[in-house]
């Protein structure tokens, strides 16, 4: 059974091991979320102490992606998508991290997304002051290069 706990749990054992073995510090971990894989990102950062986290082709929610698939655009019907489906709140997870001054992040997010338009992002970003670098391309496919990285070193370091 490869639930989205058991996927956490086998990524927190993981990085624990290597902290505990001196491997790792909690200072030099950056969790790399991409896609779906923010959600699980950002439970890890959740459940350890890991301040640094990148965003990349993120969802702000699932019921916001469900709602931009099916064509709707409206606060009502996200909030009663938050009430039906109140798993993966990416948003409340990064609201409440952001509120300690240790918790670096910065988000990635391909201008042409056709799953998780790209303004849901910005605004997420700008709602919390966070530094999004805009990449060319779609979902998965942005176009990241060397000095993405760079910056994301000298940001998140």
């Amino acid at each position: 059974n490869l639930s989205i706990d058991r996927i956490v749990d086998l990524h927190l054992n993981f990085i624990r091991d290597k902290i505990r073995s001196g491997e790792f510090t909690v200072d030099n971990v950056i969790i790399f979320g991409e896609s779906i894989g923010n959600a699980i990102g950002l439970e890890l950062v959740k459940r350890i102490n890991i301040n640094r986290f990148v965003f990349y082709a993120g969802f702000t929610s699932i019921s916001d992606v469900i709602l931009n698939l099916i064509g709707i655009q409206n606060d009502t019907a996200r909030n009663i998508m938050q009430i039906i489906i109140p798993e993966f709140n990416n948003r409340l997870v990064i609201q409440d991290k952001i509120r300690n001054s240790k918790f670096k992040m910065c988000m990635l997010h391909p201008i042409h997304d056709e799953l998780i338009p790209f303004d849901s992002v910005k605004s997420m970003a700008d709602k919390f002051n966070i530094r999004l670098i805009e990449l060319e391309g779609g979902h998965n496919d942005g176009n990241i290069k060397s000095e993405h990285f760079n910056f994301i070193k000298s940001k998140l370091f």
